[in-house]
């Protein structure tokens, strides 16, 4: 179109140019009756120059009409593609929902590249791409099928792993690891050297939030991704046999509150960049939050361990709020870094073992030194031998520990060695700072 208006501004130029030159001038205004000739081949020239912008123009028009019913046409084919792949994902097949994931992400990435070309608009390709993804996520919150464990004789020696679960349920997992799949491929990632690679597919989907909240994920593997944009876990259900986010990134934070994890869950290394919510997050298996790092805020008020939870050489740069939260099973701070104000108020360890040698380095209102495990722990409660003998392994070599607000140690022993372990928690030579608060140390019921 740009070449064809060139085209036509020479075109009138040059015809412009020819009638008025001196040598035509000439012809006019010389010789006898050539005047009046003249006078008909200037009105001549001036008909075939408009004649030729008229051709011009009219095959612009015709070039922009064919342009504009291209596009048309684009967005028509890939508005009926999607409306065949959505009703793929209601399919009985698992195979057959499978293939209209695959096809819901390929359309959402014909929009960019439609974009990319100029025939489709910027924005309307960036809110069509949205839709495709938002599909995607709202089929990740359909119930699984009844999870029924296999009969004896359909377990065959190849899925003996998969026996405790049904086949539907083992079908329609396969069909959420590819979701997990097709979102990692569409997001930067870190490499194996900490470098970032692009996205594998080629077309990058992090430039917007995503949410997952209320979505049932089976066998959750989003390692290594890089979340550009807030996420949203929020009372979302992981079963299967682990949730890995090994070395993942949440850039601008995420939240996993009130969500369930059932089995054993990863983030060991994993980067949390933003104000990152774990409350009331029930956590069913083995928690692994080794050598994670949570720049600012962190809250883990109100959740639940059931089994074993590991923080050694974390480091959390705001405050950690581990407020009213239940610890059921062996529980590690090893080299933990609290660099801001950290709490455990009302705070349970039950039935397993404390393991502390955190830093501070935040402001805090009570005592507290480096290597030393214990910050706010009012209204906690430690039960188990081995829990107590963590607390006072943090408390000696003169790192003083500070238990404000009635904390509470129950020793599950009697007879001497409980009179014994009282005395040593109550000796003055193991610097424990009450704050004017009274240590109970008494049998457990």
């Amino acid at each position: 179109m740009v070449l064809a208006l060139l085209f036509a501004s020479i075109l009138v130029i040059v015809a412009l140019r020819l009638i008025w030159s001196q040598e035509w001038r000439d012809k006019i205004l010389g010789v006898g009756d050539a005047r009046t000739g003249s006078h008909q081949k200037i009105i001549g020239a001036i008909v075939v120059v408009l004649t030729a912008l008229v051709a011009v123009f009219g095959v612009l028009r015709t070039v922009e009409q064919s342009a504009v019913s291209s596009q048309l046409d684009e967005k028509a084919a890939l508005n009926e593609r999607f409306e065949r792949a959505a009703q793929m994902l209601g399919d009985t097949s698992a195979a057959v929902r499978a293939a209209g994931i695959t096809a819901v992400a390929a359309i959402a990435d014909d929009w960019i590249a439609r974009a990319d070309l100029h025939s489709v608009e910027q924005n309307e390709a960036i809110q069509r791409r949205n839709q495709c993804i938002a599909t995607i996520e709202s089929y990740l919150k359909i119930p699984l099928p009844p999870d029924v464990p296999h009969s004896s004789a359909e377990v065959g020696f190849s899925d003996m792993a998969d026996a405790e679960h049904s086949p539907e349920w083992v079908e329609e997992r396969a069909v959420r690891v590819l979701i997990y799949k097709t979102i990692g491929d569409h997001l930067y990632s870190i490499g194996t050297s900490e470098e970032h690679q692009l996205p594998r597919s080629g077309i990058y989907w992090g430039n917007r939030p995503f949410s997952f909240s209320n979505a049932y994920l089976p066998d959750a593997d989003l390692s290594f991704v890089i979340f550009d944009n807030w996420v949203d876990f929020r009372n979302s259900h992981f079963s299967g046999n682990r949730a890995e986010f090994y070395r993942t990134h949440f850039n601008e934070g995420v939240t996993f509150a009130g969500s369930r994890f059932e089995s054993a869950m990863e983030f060991r290394h994993t980067y949390f960049g933003g104000w990152d919510n774990f409350s009331n997050t029930y956590f069913g298996g083995n928690a692994n939050f080794e050598g994670s790092t949570f720049a600012n805020t962190v809250f883990f008020s109100g959740a639940a361990f059931d089994r074993d939870a590991v923080f050694n050489d974390a480091k959390i740069g705001g405050v950690a709020d581990f407020s009213n939260v239940g610890f059921a099973g062996e529980t590690s701070f090893l080299s933990t870094r609290f660099e801001g104000e950290a709490t455990f108020a009302w705070t349970t360890f039950v039935d397993g073992s404390l393991t502390c040698q955190a830093k501070y380095d935040g402001d805090f209102d009570w005592y507290f030194y480096s290597h030393s495990c214990v910050t706010d722990f009012s209204w906690a409660k430690f039960s188990d031998q081995n829990v107590v003998d963590g607390l006072i392994a943090a408390t000696k070599d003169d790192h003083l520990s500070h238990l404000p607000g009635h904390s509470e140690i129950i020793v599950g022993l009697s007879g001497d060695h409980f009179e014994e372990t009282c005395k040593l928690i109550n000796n003055t030579d193991v610097p424990i700072s009450l704050s004017e608060a009274e240590l109970v140390c008494r049998p457990s019921e």
